[in-house]
């Protein structure tokens, strides 16, 4: 399969609502993906099926970290699944370490209507 922009990717009802949420607030989008970190919609990837997995966060949020200081990151807001959602604690664990080693504000919003 060739590779994708990260926004038609993921497919899904939440990104869509998140990207014009962006777009409406005139801030960047960037995707969360458990193999790749943090992604631009026009970011190009290959298909795959990679939850993330609690045995990866650690070298995840590393990476989300760099990836949040290369792009001068000051402050971020997180819009995602409520955290007791199956399967999303992880996503949440990169996050939160994330900002928290470039001691950046995190505000979530949860999407609720969007499992």
């Amino acid at each position: 399969m060739q590779p994708l922009p990260a926004l038609e990717r993921y497919l899904s009802r939440r990104i869509r609502f998140v990207w014009q949420e962006s777009r409406r607030l005139n801030k960047p989008l960037l995707i969360l993906s458990g193999k790749y970190g943090l992604l631009a919609p026009d970011g190009k990837i290959p298909w795959y099926d990679q939850a993330l997995l609690p045995a990866a966060v650690e070298a995840l949020a590393q990476k989300a970290a760099q990836q949040l200081r290369a792009r001068g990151a000051t402050s971020l807001r997180f819009y995602t699944l409520p955290r007791n959602t199956r399967g999303w604690q992880p996503y949440y664990d990169v996050i939160e370490k994330a900002c928290a080693q470039l001691g950046l504000e995190l505000r979530f919003h949860i999407m609720r209507g969007f499992i």
